[in-house]
């Protein structure tokens, strides 16, 4: 991983960007804000604005009651800054906290409450005791909505569901509920879900991953793919996950030209290197040399120190035309943090959505988002980014999307799920059977909208067994609070 200045790492870099954008001139300053803090629990009744000040510099480790504080004080969305926090291994909840937090369970939680119920029943000391059925109940709730969840609500849900699989009362009530939920979405929405195993170290990871990545196929089978090289990269390829995994890679590296073989190559080229000799030895001639000729001419394609040079000056490019539109006090550090994380999101080809996350976060996310939509789409991060910005004007995606002829059209899906606003008035069915159309992302963008034309679509005769099963399940699937 790579080394992140304590200045620009992403809770210092989001509290002093969101306080210079602040709307209201005298929440610029860290002796406005610090007194303002005091009266919120946890914060120090004492705190004060040098305190703070090394807050933002990444001086002092910060806790999520002080960016919760600091959240509401500049009026922003809960968890849109303390959302990037490390988990920790204690959060402390009082008597009253806890009673409010289970009363409203039923009515609905939202990301930082379901994080603090996660700590509740994982407690070190002795989680909460619940009844399975209703622990259960709660896991399965809690799956859903991280799947159907967006920016900080997502990422609470995430890290809630990593806490609950890694502990030894709930994991196998998470693996129920992930083995559950592929089933019951059709795989239509399974990236997180997958990816989640791997994150928890959990014990189904190779069963759960292998069974998936043996039967998809399409996009599908390349999420199932990322979530194995997840596997690879957390060291969690177990002998008995590399006797499935070696005899479907050598398979798959088999036969190039197959929709299987890229994805089994960005797997293969993640091994450590006595795996990759030993299957090496045990292809034929022609794949072998396939296979070597293929990762020879990625190496070649490797971008040279004058293309870097040019994709980080277009980076700069942008980041000057965020600051011109959004219109903040304008510090080095803030300046500087900008173009890191815009690099970092826009020109880096192995790891673009890390930076792209942060930005998402950031006063910037809306102006990167338009800006992404016309321009600059050729740089390596741009949909990644794209993808993951939400607009304050979302509609206006949707009469993109009207408009724009068919490539540019696959283009929008995503950001429209992510912006909820796949258009309402489009026919649905009539998108579906168009030619060439990506069905996946499209079922997706009008799920994630709560497209009126599900309901009908699930009645249609040339849907696909898991197609018509997603369909179902995105016609009713509850979208949560934030």
């Amino acid at each position: 991983m790579a080394y992140v200045p304590a200045t620009y790492a992403p809770v210092p870099w989001l509290m002093r960007v969101w306080r210079h954008c602040a709307p209201n001139p005298d929440l610029r300053t860290q002796r406005t804000i610090a007194p303002l803090m005091r009266s919120y629990p946890g914060v120090a009744k004492d705190l004060s604005y040098t305190t703070l000040s090394r807050y933002e510099n990444g001086a002092v480790p910060v806790t999520l009651e002080i960016v919760s504080a600091f959240e509401q004080v500049l009026g922003l969305a809960p968890g849109i800054i303390g959302a990037h926090l490390e988990d920790s291994a204690v959060v402390h909840i009082d008597r009253m906290q806890r009673r409010s937090l289970l009363d409203r369970v039923d009515s609905g939680l939202n990301g930082p409450d379901w994080h603090r119920l996660s700590h509740l029943l994982t407690a070190p000391a002795g989680g909460l005791v619940l009844r399975s059925a209703d622990t259960q109940a709660l896991i399965s709730r809690l799956m859903t909505e991280m799947t159907v969840s967006l920016g900080s609500a997502y990422q609470f849900r995430m890290r809630a569901l990593i806490r609950l699989a890694k502990d030894e009362f709930t994991r196998d009530l998470v693996g129920d509920a992930i083995e559950e939920h592929l089933s019951a979405c059709g795989y239509s929405v399974i990236g997180d879900t997958l990816e989640l195993l791997p994150k928890a170290h959990h014990p189904r990871t190779a069963e759960v991953l292998m069974d998936s990545y043996q039967k998809l196929e399409g996009v599908a089978l390349l999420l199932a793919g990322g979530a194995i090289e997840l596997a690879v990269v957390e060291d969690q390829i177990t002998p008995a996950f590399w006797a499935r995994l070696g005899e479907q890679l050598l398979a798959d590296l088999s036969q190039p030209g197959s929709s299987r073989y890229e994805p089994a190559v960005l797997i293969f080229n993640l091994l450590v290197r006595p795996a990759q000799t030993h299957l090496l030895a045990r292809l034929g001639d022609r794949a072998r040399r396939d296979l070597l000729e293929h990762r020879a001419a990625r190496s070649a394609a490797d971008r040279s120190p004058e293309e870097t040079r040019v994709l980080r000056a277009r980076c700069d490019r942008i980041a000057e035309k965020l600051l011109e539109q959004t219109r903040p006090h304008r510090p080095a550090t803030l300046v500087e943090g900008l173009i890191y994380r815009l690099r970092e999101a826009l020109s880096d080809e192995i790891s673009p959505l890390t930076g792209a996350i942060v930005l998402a976060s950031s006063p910037f996310a809306d102006a990167l988002s338009h800006h992404l939509e016309h321009h600059d789409q050729d740089l390596p991060g741009a949909q990644v980014t794209l993808n993951s910005c939400q607009r304050y004007d979302a509609g206006s995606l949707g009469d993109t999307y009207r408009q724009a002829d068919p490539d540019q059209r696959a283009r929008l899906l995503v950001p429209l799920a992510h912006n909820r606003a796949f258009p309402p008035d489009i026919d649905l069915g009539a998108e579906m059977r168009a030619p060439n159309v990506e069905r996946r992302r499209l079922l997706y963008a009008a799920g994630m909208s709560a497209h009126p034309g599900l309901e009908e679509l699930s009645q249609e005769t040339g849907l696909a067994p898991l197609e018509r099963t997603a369909v179902r399940w995105w016609s009713q699937v509850d979208i949560p609070p934030a």
